[in-house]
């Protein structure tokens, strides 16, 4: 696809607009000083001056597991108001291409790996049903608006896995499992206590370095066709437990971690692409060992 007009970064000031917008600056990056996405008329308006022809949609709110659990109505409230604005104003001045992500907290939770069939089958995990619930409209929305191939529109959705690596904030109550955990454990180091992780450290979950997931982002939105979802794992996952382990190891804690108990989440997190293969055969991934002493390097100020 031959874009005519900007190419429009939504969340743009996000850990993943961050990393898009310094591999490609030609990018035309939003933040929320550019217009609150939850108002439509400010989004009719960017939309208009900033008149792309195609849309990365990565705006969202968004944080750990606490932070979902403790605000499932605002999560899905939030979201759809912001999905439902970028779409509309999207579909409304003219733009033909849109890819926007999806959570993997919206497939349902299985005991079996989770393929793109299953996003809109069960109910997603209770402890996150609110963002779970937000995207599953996210991606029906996209299909929606795609209509037929005669509407020479092609919105549709990327499912990346838990994403890492540098520049991922690590505040106590927004952070993801990664960033978390390192934090945690450079505190522990300086306290001389052991990393406390919560849960039983047997849940199972998958991650994806931040480099990787960048240039597939800008290979989709240069297609014209794309199935209406696909997922991004590059590995069937670890443990919680083998996750702590190796942070406390290479952050040089010598006392084993400990774990709460409780908040475990969701204890099987898997996903699994029927199309990723077949549309990206030359991808290779970034090991998780490597990515992940790149993030501890970064949080640490050079450890």
């Amino acid at each position: 696809m031959t874009a005519t007009g900007p190419i429009l970064v939504t969340g743009a000031a996000g850990f993943i607009g961050r990393a898009l917008l310094a591999a490609a600056p030609s990018l035309v990056g939003v933040t929320r000083a550019d217009a609150d996405l939850r108002d439509r008329d400010a989004v009719v308006a960017l939309v208009r001056r900033v008149q792309p022809t195609q849309v990365i949609h990565l705006a969202a709110v968004t944080g750990g597991v606490q932070f979902h659990q403790d605000r499932h109505a605002e999560v899905l409230l939030a979201n759809t108001q912001i999905d439902a604005n970028v779409l509309d104003a999207s579909a409304q001045s003219g733009v033909t291409r849109l890819v926007a992500l999806v959570s993997s907290c919206a497939y349902p939770a299985l005991d079996q790996p989770a393929s793109e069939a299953d996003l809109h089958t069960g109910a997603p995990y209770a402890g996150s049903r609110g963002m779970g619930m937000a995207k599953r409209h996210l991606d029906q929305m996209c299909r929606a608006i795609s209509g037929p191939p005669s509407s020479g529109r092609v919105y549709t959705t990327i499912t990346p896995v838990t994403v890492y690596g540098p520049g991922e904030r690590s505040d106590a109550e927004r952070s993801h499992v990664v960033p978390a955990l390192i934090t945690r454990a450079l505190a522990a180091r300086r306290s001389g206590d052991p990393l406390q992780v919560w849960g039983t450290g047997s849940a199972v979950r998958q991650f994806l370095y931040i480099d990787d997931l960048v240039p597939l982002l800008l290979d989709e939105i240069a297609r014209d066709t794309a199935p209406p979802t696909i997922i991004v794992a590059p590995d069937t996952g670890c443990t919680i437990r083998a996750l702590a382990d190796t942070i406390a190891a290479t952050v040089g804690l010598t006392a084993p971690p400990k774990y709460s108990g409780h908040q475990e989440g969701q204890r099987m997190k898997q996903l699994r692409s029927v199309f990723f293969e077949a549309r990206h055969p030359a991808v290779t991934f970034t090991p998780f060992d490597r990515g992940l002493a790149r993030t501890i390097r970064s949080l640490s100020d050079g450890f």
